[in-house]
């Protein structure tokens, strides 16, 4: 411990060196640069105005024919611009960052006013949260790259990053799973440049949608959307939420690089334009694992098995082609790791991975590839078409281990693979300032071939469990209709249709959302939504012995999950700068696979949170579910250096089981609280050809335990066994979560160079939060396993 602070200590020296007397700041300069286009059709908005605000005197230019527009020679730092065009709602970006080693490309999208002559507000027009997708009405927002660098803790991951909105639980160290509003993670919809996508997650398994470390790369992200309920009607087959995410255009004049050093691994990074004369581009990034040189450094990383990863994204743009706009896009990793307990030498209980008396192997890849076509067929309407595959991997090994950890015996087989084909395309029509209609289909063909096997005590050896190989299809065709009654009151209503070839299930899925602008800064909606998702796909081919001694598969006919989902929301808008949003929701859950037997309390939706999803032999869709709270978000955008993010959120989660009882979820933790802040300072120095900036970063997190199942301890056979009592399932609520991140940046802008150098500072106080329980056999004592102690990691970051 006392290492760690005497870096830290010596790291902030350095900074504070740096520092030099005040001078005149004639800091480097950058260009930035875009396209202004409507909102609702895709189409350029020749002389359209860009202002840039943050300069004195004011400057700004307008956009050509084709809507592009430059500003060159822009001084690098926080920069604020205002774009406008006559019958349109401006919009005002604010506080962005713009760096001497890369230009800054902003594309814009105006959304045309119902209501012309007098002057209108709408609330948001200057929100950065306001979701991109303008049919998204409530329990949505939009996030920034720049947010996920930002926020202490995130680990320039995502998918930790949203874990600080509300209703969103992350109190797992190991993972990243998105829990939202007490469902399972498995709900959890991920989209990548309108294509469904497996787990992006490296050791992520199959079925589930999280893991320990992310596979996106979020240096190649740009602005998206999360959506948390009641989500429109093009997303489809999830019951918990939405992240659709996009990829950023390379820069298509210049070329640009990116190296990086940090908790997630090395990478590399390049774009720029094919050719000189084109506006073609493309951008790739490489990421190899660095915790296992961590590792023998002596970092503590609470588990004995060290990770091997690596991952690619790239993308690539054109953008005058017959078929319009093309983007060629991919994310593909490989992780490995083996975590043995013949291997471990310290105490078990301190590994949160570990399962003592076991070596577990497992292996996982990911890889998908798409290609998306924007074609504009008039001044009204576009079709946007994407085709791409996608192909996920899963194997494990699971040995039990002798008393004395020499020997090993077969345990578990499995070797799950995933190949999928999708194709989606819709047309968006705007017929008037008032409507605006959308529509399309998204088509899935599924192939699989599943194997495992696990030990039976009475055959003496490794059982088939699933043996299965084929194909089916699931058929997703929708339609939207947004009417902009007046610049004050938005209705949106449309369906979703899911046919799941097979089990042969069609579900209509109805939604709609309101939105009602009180007054300026003020905003009331409401919103609905019926959604359904299948089944983890192996769930269905799995096979039991029935009495006669032959093999069944009982779950071949399961349904759909259904979940209907109401939402109220408040916006307020408090200053310039400022916003309070509350939102209370209520979800019903049905089809709910449920244990048949009767003789546990298990539920589908307990599973997810793991790297495995268990299940009882025989399955029936009689369980049902319900979440219900109330949530508030008070936000500060950043301003003059300083930003804050307070969220909290009070909620129920609860199931009812085959016999009829009621449970809490296993994400049940009834409440959780997250508070952000943080600075950004600007080091007046004597080199005017650089600028220096120290930035520090807080975030404190508390939530309810993890939920438990409580047990009575029984002796049998001369081993102690836990009999638990179902009739309380989840029942136990263990010690509160709390968490502290402290992060440090260090920042120089050079004439062409960015460097960046930091600290990320996880669990600050040492907290022992608990990870698990960890029964004895052979005492029969309890004791817990804690997640993540106190760790740093340095990160440093170049662009050129």
């Amino acid at each position: 411990m006392a290492r760690h602070f005497l870096f830290i200590i010596c790291f902030l020296l350095i900074l504070l060196e740096s520092i030099g007397a005040i001078t005149t700041n004639q800091f480097p300069t950058q260009n930035i640069r875009g396209r202004i286009l409507d909102k609702d059709t895709m189409t350029p908005l020749p002389g359209a105005n860009v202002v840039l605000l943050s300069s004195s005197p004011v400057s700004g230019t307008t956009t050509d024919e084709n809507g592009y527009y430059e500003l060159t020679d822009i001084p690098v730092g926080r920069v604020s611009l205002k774009f406008s065009f006559i019958g349109y709602h401006p919009q005002i970006i604010e506080n962005i960052s713009l760096s001497s080693g890369k230009e800054l490309i902003l594309n814009i999208q105006l959304e045309e006013k119902v209501i012309m002559g007098k002057e209108v507000t709408i609330v948001g027009e200057q929100r950065k949260d306001r979701p991109a997708n303008e049919m998204a009405k409530v329990s949505a927002r939009s996030f920034t790259v720049e947010e996920t660098e930002r926020y202490a803790g995130s680990r320039d991951d995502v998918a930790r990053m949203v874990q600080n909105y509300a209703g969103v639980i992350g109190n797992d160290d190991s993972r990243n799973d998105i829990v939202i509003r007490g469902n399972s993670p498995t709900g959890l919809l991920w989209r990548l440049q309108g294509m469904d996508i497996p787990n992006p997650n490296h050791f992520g398994a199959t079925g589930t949608t999280g893991g320990p470390v992310s596979m996106l790369n979020n240096s190649l992200l740009t602005n998206s959307d999360f959506m948390t309920s009641a989500f429109p009607a093009e997303y489809g087959n999830a019951t918990a939420g939405v992240f659709d995410l996009q990829m950023r255009q390379g820069n298509n004049r210049q070329y640009e690089f990116l190296g990086q050093m940090g908790f997630n691994g090395f990478e590399a990074g390049a774009e720029g334009p094919f050719s000189a004369r084109g506006n073609a581009s493309f951008l790739i990034n490489y990421r190899y694992s660095t915790l296992s040189i961590f590792d023998k450094l002596g970092f503590n990383f609470g588990t004995s098995g060290i990770p091997y990863y690596q991952d690619l994204s790239f993308k690539a743009d054109f953008q005058s082609t017959p078929l319009g706009k093309i983007s060629v896009f991919g994310l593909g990793g490989i992780s490995d790791i083996e975590i043995w307990d013949s291997r471990e030498k310290g105490d078990p209980q301190t590994d949160l991975y570990n399962t003592t008396g076991y070596d577990l192997t497992n292996g996982v890849d990911m890889g998908l590839a798409g290609m998306t076509s924007s074609k504009i067929l008039n001044e009204t309407t576009y079709i946007k078409t994407t085709l791409g595959i996608s192909g996920h991997r899963n194997r494990v090994i699971l040995d039990s281990l002798s008393d004395d950890r020499l020997d090993k015996f077969a345990n578990y087989r499995s070797s799950f693979i995933e190949k999928n084909i999708n194709l989606s395309s819709y047309l968006n029509k705007k017929i008037n300032k008032h409507h605006i209609v959308k529509g399309g289909v998204y088509y899935k063909r599924l192939a699989y071939n599943y194997n495992d096997s696990a030990y039976n005590r009475d055959l003496d050896k490794l059982e088939v469990i699933t043996n299965e190989s084929g194909n089916t299809s699931l058929w997703q065709p929708w339609a939207q209709w947004l009417y902009k009654i007046n610049d004050k009151l938005e209705f949106t209503t449309g369906f979703h249709l899911s046919y799941f070839g097979l089990t042969e299930e069609t579900v209509l899925e109805p939604r709609a959302a309101l939105t009602w602008h009180l007054k300026p800064g003020q905003a009331l909606s409401l919103g609905y939504g019926l959604h359904s998702q299948t089944a983890p796909l192996y769930l269905y081919f799995s096979e039991v012995r029935n009495q006669q001694g032959e093999y069944i598969r009982p779950n071949l006919d399961l349904p759909m999950t259904k979940s209907r989902h109401l939402v109220l929301s408040y916006n307020r808008r408090l200053g310039e700068k400022t916003r309070l949003k509350l939102e209370t929701y209520y979800q019903h859950l049905f089809d709910v696979a449920v244990d048949q037997s009767h003789k546990t309390s298990y539920s589908m939706l307990n599973e997810g949170a793991n790297f495995y999803i268990s299940f009882p032999d025989y399955l029936q869709a009689t369980g049902t579910g319900w979440n219900y709270g109330l949530e508030v978000t008070l936000e500060q955008f950043l301003r003059n250096g300083f930003y804050y993010l307070f969220t909290g959120s009070l909620f129920e989660s609860k199931y009812k089981d085959t016999s009829g009882r009621v449970h809490s979820t296993t994400f049940n933790n009834n409440f959780v609280f997250n508070l952000l802040a943080g600075k950004e300072f600007i080091i007046n120095t004597k080199d005017a050809d650089k600028r220096k900036s120290i930035n520090v970063d807080i975030k404190t997190t508390w939530s309810g335990g993890k939920r438990k199942t409580p047990f009575e301890v029984i002796q049998r056979d001369g081993e102690y066994k836990q009999a638990f009592n179902y009739d309380r399932a989840f029942g136990i609520r263990l010690k509160d979560y709390f968490r502290t991140d402290l992060s440090f940046g260090y920042r120089i802008d050079g004439k062409k160079v960015t460097q960046e150098w930091g600290i990320e500072i996880s669990n600050l106080f040492n907290t022992q939060n608990i990870f698990d329980e960890d029964f004895d056999i052979e005492t029969g004592e309890v004791d817990y396993t804690y997640q993540l102690g106190f760790l740093f990691v340095p990160h440093y970051r170049i662009i050129f």
